[in-house]
């Protein structure tokens, strides 16, 4: 903690000092963190900002020797670590935003006003202007951070960051920041939490040499993990995105993620019970869900005994992935096995032989059932089809000997108009135990 006593002497020294003396107290301050300056006592803090304003950031005189700008820079950097106690010092950061100031002194200068936060509001417009600037573009990226540390999220920040957002010229970074920046102010824009969630889940999809496919991977899921913990937990693909990386390979990642949740208002039972609930519809909850592992049964379950089709096909499949350490759900899936819908049959029958192989006297039956063939009907789609009961023949040569009672109806299907039906259902005879002579 900054005490009193050790904040009035560097102030004594800026104010009586000389040059090398009052650059020695910027650089011991520089090394203190957000954290400090927020416990540091008020009157010692205001007085500290004040003498660096004074010495650092008026205006000079004329004929005065300008100061350098690495050494600004360095004052600014100090200012932006204080955070919003600062923000007495936003009228000389908005001045190191004008045309001729050193562009790596503007880039500090941006920074250290997102770091300010809300008491950099009177920025926003300065801000918005150095967007539209061609002569700033490439201070387009920090800017749009900025703004979604300030925490405007008015109609003039969310026009600019959209058009970042969906700008077929802007450049990754600043595209990135940018859906940062309206995650962080609660903004919507197309593409922007299915993009955003499938970074975090999926990563970049960027193919480069490892080390730095793993570096950028990095660069852009951490935040990207902080920022959707911002969003509504109703969000669609918020939470299951969230909830898939909580077990991730990247320690941070983890701990980012856990950090999220928290900030939702969310256990991982709460979340996996949310994931559940948007199985029908997320892309990723049935992925958060199996990754979960077995603490994901109980939602699972109760996802089988409800919801839409899609969903209890997704919490089948789930389940299936899982597989032996599920077996806790057989009773669940066996009762799934007379659903209405023949892909959650034919998903349940497949998690069921996953987590218990002392169920193909169930899970048998339930397959050849589903190679009948069925009416036609409007709108059916003949490869879909084709591929339906391709999967049914496949799960069945895959559990083996077991299935033998399948083999009529697999002789059957071997004889299927279709070539790749035909050739599955020979493959899957031969897996049964069929010897050569003796198939169809």
């Amino acid at each position: 903690m900054l005490k009193p006593g050790y904040l009035r002497r560097q102030v004594r020294a800026l104010d009586e000092g000389d040059a090398v003396a009052r650059r020695d107290v910027v650089r011991a301050l520089k090394h203190h963190d957000g954290q400090d300056w927020a416990g540091a006592p008020h009157e010692a803090l205001d007085a500290l900002i004040t003498a660096l304003r004074a010495h650092f950031l008026a205006r000079p005189d004329a004929g005065a020797t300008p100061l350098h700008p690495v050494f600004v820079q360095e004052v600014v950097t100090l200012l932006g670590n204080m955070g919003r106690r600062a923000r007495v010092a936003v009228p000389q950061l908005l001045r190191l935003l004008d045309e001729g100031v050193v562009h790596s002194l503007r880039l500090t200068a941006v920074a250290a006003l997102g770091r300010i936060g809300h008491g950099a509001k009177p920025a926003v417009p300065r801000l918005l202007e150095l967007l539209g600037a061609e002569s700033a573009a490439a201070l387009s990226a920090p800017v749009a951070r900025a703004l979604g540390e300030i925490g405007c999220a008015d109609a003039p920040v969310r026009a600019a960051l959209v058009r970042l957002w969906l700008g077929p010229e802007t450049c990754q970074d600043t595209r990135l920041q940018a859906g940062l920046s309206l995650c962080k102010l609660r903004l919507d824009a197309p593409g922007l939490l299915e993009c955003l969630t499938s970074t975090l889940v999926i990563g970049p999809g960027i193919r480069l040499r490892r080390p730095v496919a793993q570096t950028l991977a990095r660069t852009i899921r951490r935040p990207v993990a902080e920022a959707l913990s911002y969003r509504p937990k109703e969000d669609l693909d918020v939470v299951p995105a969230l909830t898939a990386v909580l077990d991730d390979e990247d320690e941070e990642i983890r701990r980012l993620a856990e950090q999220g949740l928290s900030r939702l208002g969310l256990s991982r039972a709460d979340a996996l019970g949310l994931c559940a609930a948007q199985l029908h519809a997320s892309v990723h909850a049935e992925a958060a869900l199996r990754r979960s592992g077995v603490v994901a049964l109980a939602a699972l379950v109760g996802a089988l005994q409800a919801g839409t089709p899609v969903a209890r096909e997704k919490a089948a499949r789930a389940l299936g992935a899982i597989g032996e350490p599920a077996a806790a759900a057989a009773p669940a899936l066996r009762t799934t096995l007379g659903d209405r819908s023949r892909e959650v049959r034919l998903a349940a029958a497949k998690a069921l032989w996953n987590v218990s192989r002392e169920s193909a006297a169930a899970v048998v039956p339930a397959l050849t059932a589903l190679l009948k063939p069925r009416p036609a009907r409007d709108g059916d789609d003949p490869e879909s089809g084709r591929r339906f009961v391709q999967t049914v023949i496949e799960a069945l040569g895959r559990i083996g000997p077991a299935a033998s009672a399948a083999l009529p109806a697999l002789a059957d299907r071997a004889g299927d108009e279709n070539r790749l039906i035909r050739e599955s259902a020979l493959r899957a005879i031969q897996d049964i135990g069929l010897t050569a002579a003796a198939r169809p």
